[in-house]
């Protein structure tokens, strides 16, 4: 039990979620040289997820989080796969974020791309007037400006995307890269509105995977997309049929280079990788 312990906080497992987990394992069960098989089993099955409603069913989202954590290329991602499923006229895209520069033109850009209506909307009142404009599009997805979750604004913004007349689901954005305590407190402050779900990006940047599994699995938040990359729409998968993959690559992470915090060896082993994908 101790060592599937220690192996588990080795991903990054957070030690009280490591002791729920070890709580439910019959370790007598557990064939010697298998002290991976279930607890990866164990976690993959704590893991809450969602159906991936977006892409069979439409609907109206909005995608909220920090700043920085890629709410607007998964938008572009979710889009242009449900373009690909031949429904470009029925998506529309709403840009709240005022602040950042160049994201509206980037949503703007994208929407030419894959010929989806894109409106821009600056406040709650605007984007009631927008929601109205768009009642018959299957898709309707909101990108938010990031607010950070100390930021005294993030209760009126969840009050203005919860007070419309049109039921928005709110996905909760965040980076697979970020510390433990700050996902936490993120996930804490967001919740005090509904979340339907969570997208965790830039799995790919992250050192490892431990940090984000726990948090999801302390707040019964359900994970509904994993993203590991730019490409559009290929680095965008459905948590549901991706939780096995996402603990595998957790115990990749754990016994790699990536896991030691010298940057010699994170060099070379990422020179290796571009060597490997050149």
């Amino acid at each position: 039990g101790a060592q599937m312990h220690r192996n588990l906080v080795r991903l990054g497992i957070a030690s009280d979620i490591a002791a729920s987990i070890c709580n439910e394992i019959d370790v007598e069960s557990d064939l010697a040289g298998h002290t991976w098989r279930q607890p990866i089993n164990a976690l993959s099955t704590a893991l809450p997820t969602t159906h991936d409603r977006l892409l069979t069913d439409g609907g109206v989202a909005a995608f909220v989080g920090p700043t920085g954590v890629g709410k607007t290329t998964t938008i572009a991602k979710i889009a242009s796969r449900f373009a690909v499923q031949g429904g470009a006229r029925d998506i529309a895209l709403v840009s709240m974020d005022g602040y950042r520069i160049g994201a509206q033109e980037q949503l703007r850009t994208f929407g030419r791309i894959i010929n989806a209506s894109v409106f821009e909307a600056a406040d709650a009142y605007e984007l009631s007037a927008v929601l109205d404009k768009v009642a018959d599009y299957r898709l309707v997805l909101i990108d938010t400006e990031g607010v950070s979750q100390r930021d005294n604004r993030l209760v009126s913004m969840l009050d203005g995307l919860g007070n419309q007349r049109r039921s928005i689901d709110l996905y909760l954005t965040l980076a697979a890269t970020a510390d433990e305590d700050v996902l936490d407190e993120t996930v804490r402050q967001y919740s005090q509105a509904t979340i339907a779900g969570c997208v965790l990006t830039k799995i790919d940047e992250a050192s490892r995977l431990g940090s984000a599994i726990s948090v999801m699995i302390r707040n019964n938040l359900p994970l509904t997309y994993l993203t590991d990359g730019q490409r559009v729409p290929d680095d965008l998968h459905a948590a549901e049929v991706k939780r096995l993959w996402l603990m595998h690559k957790a115990l990749d992470y754990a016994s790699d280079d990536r896991f030691l915090p010298l940057e010699k060896d994170m060099a070379q082993h990422y020179i290796a990788m571009e060597r490997a994908n050149a």
